[in-house]
């Protein structure tokens, strides 16, 4: 058995240089090989078996094939989350690596909400305050105003304000304080109504000005 799982961690770090090196397929065949060896040696759940199914999938996911990714990453998830539980930070890379999938497939609010997940767990595990964490608390609020949610939006940009003084010294960073009197209407047709879209092209860092003005 242990002969075997050497064999596999092999395999897995040889697909890892055909990644850097471009070789997709070549990585794709090593870490399914990787794959069919856990499975026979391991019957019930297991952490190296998430191994082979996260990179699997991410190598699905370079390939630009996110259907295929998506069953591998949401076995590992649920495995992970089993037996490490909800805090653990490999459930929130698998977390947001599924998130990636899923806005690949079109489902850009369900993939804003595995970001966030995410960026909680890692805030717990870490105990520090996260740019991610705070990103995503504004597109929560963004997602509450557009349902005419206007309380629980408020809240959630207030959390991220105080998130940003702590970083920044300031909160008129990322979280675009005039928000806070904005009505739910003036949010439509902003990034803000599209989180997943805003987080990729969100940088961290502290500004001077707010990213979205009223109207």
């Amino acid at each position: 058995g242990a002969e075997h799982e050497a064999v596999a961690e092999g395999l897995t770090a040889l697909a890892l240089v055909d990644v850097s090196q471009g070789k997709l397929k070549d990585a794709r065949d090593l870490n399914d090989e990787a794959l069919a060896i856990r499975r026979k040696l391991h019957t019930g759940d297991n952490l190296a078996v998430t191994e082979s199914l996260v990179e699997l999938g991410r190598v699905y996911l370079a390939q630009g094939y996110p259907a295929d990714a998506e069953p591998l990453l949401l076995e590992a998830l649920v495995t992970r989350q089993r037996l490490l539980g909800g805090g653990d930070v490999r459930v929130a890379e698998t977390l947001t690596d599924l998130g990636h999938t899923v806005d690949l497939l079109g489902s850009p609010h369900a993939a804003e909400l595995l970001f966030f997940r995410a960026a909680k767990i890692r805030r717990r595990a870490s105990g520090k305050e996260t740019w991610e964490l705070a990103i995503g608390l504004v597109h929560q609020a963004a997602a509450r105003f557009e349902q005419e949610e206007r309380q629980g939006g408020r809240v959630h940009l207030q959390e991220a304000s105080q998130i940003e003084r702590q970083l920044c010294g300031t909160a008129s960073s990322i979280l675009a304080s005039p928000l806070l009197n904005v009505p739910a209407a003036a949010l439509r047709g902003t990034p803000w109504a599209r989180p997943a879209s805003n987080l990729r092209l969100t940088a961290p860092g502290c500004r001077t000005s707010p990213l979205v003005e009223p109207h």
